[in-house]
């Protein structure tokens, strides 16, 4: 008799969880005066480990899932926020210009892609989720625009509304979409 699969997904995933945990600080740009060539490859090795962890975890769920498979993988809950964990680490990486990866976008869309449909099957029974995956479509498709080689073409651009979303929602979920892409702060 075979065991259920989802208790080994579940453990992958939050392994990979914790190595995102475990490496984010080295996912940075910074740059010190008379670093030691040891720093500066540890952090360099910390932070391709980190996005590697979020690629690894992507990877990790099976392909093309349907609102009903997603929902029989995890609790939704934690669904979500692996994947709004890998997402927020590869939207890092996307604006420190993949400077960890030689400047190669195109390594992290598949993933990307893969994570943002396993999102948008979790829109129509959850407010979370629809709420995460405007603000993570709206950061994609800005940083599509400033990044060579990152295209999110792919990635639907409407999601199912969730029962219980209003005006109100629309309204701070706009608020907070309207900051995201516009011009830099100036320094004083």
């Amino acid at each position: 008799m075979g065991t259920d699969p989802r208790a080994k997904i579940d453990l992958a995933l939050y392994h990979q969880s914790i190595r995102m945990i475990l490496y984010r600080p080295c996912l940075c740009h910074i740059l010190v005066p008379n670093e030691s060539d040891y720093i500066r490859e540890f952090n360099l090795s910390g932070a391709r480990s980190c996005v590697c962890a979020g690629v690894a975890m992507v990877d990790i769920l099976p392909e093309d899932a349907s609102a009903h498979e997603a929902y029989q993988l995890l609790p939704w809950w934690n669904l979500l926020h692996y994947l709004g964990q890998a997402l927020g680490v590869f939207i890092l990486e996307l604006c420190l210009d993949m400077e960890h990866f030689d400047g190669i976008a195109a390594l992290l869309t598949p993933q990307v892609r893969k994570a943002m449909s396993y999102l948008w099957c979790l829109t129509a029974g959850s407010l979370s989720a629809y709420k995460a995956w405007r603000i993570f479509r709206h950061m994609l498709w800005i940083l599509s625009l400033r990044v060579d080689s990152f295209d999110v073409v792919d990635i639907l651009l409407e999601a199912h509304i969730p029962t219980g979303w209003t005006v109100d929602d629309e309204a701070l979920l706009m608020d907070t979409l309207r900051p995201i892409g516009a011009e830099p702060m100036k320094a004083m």
